[in-house]
């Protein structure tokens, strides 16, 4: 049955990173959240989260739809949509 999960969650990743449901910026989130999101765009998120109000506008400024992306992991509801589009656990 284990098998069966994974390849149903394999499925579902695919067609959200695929499809228009979600920004670049969100599909990065979730690629970074499942570990598929390697090296600059890995350490770019990690610094984003962790970043001061004013450093993260300076971000955001060069890398928008990642920087909102980043604000609605935070505080806004996109765990949520992950979670309830069966992405997130």
């Amino acid at each position: 049955m284990e098998e069966i999960e994974r390849q149903k969650y394999r499925k579902a990743l695919s067609v959200a990173l695929d499809g228009d449901d979600w920004t670049e910026g969100e599909k990065k989130i979730l690629e970074w959240q499942v570990g598929m999101l390697g090296g600059f765009f890995s350490a770019l998120i990690e610094v984003m989260c962790r970043a001061d109000t004013v450093n993260l506008s300076k971000l955001t400024r060069s890398y928008p739809s990642l920087g909102v992306a980043v604000l609605a992991w935070q505080q806004g509801d996109l765990f949520e949509r992950l979670k309830k589009a069966g992405l997130m656990s």
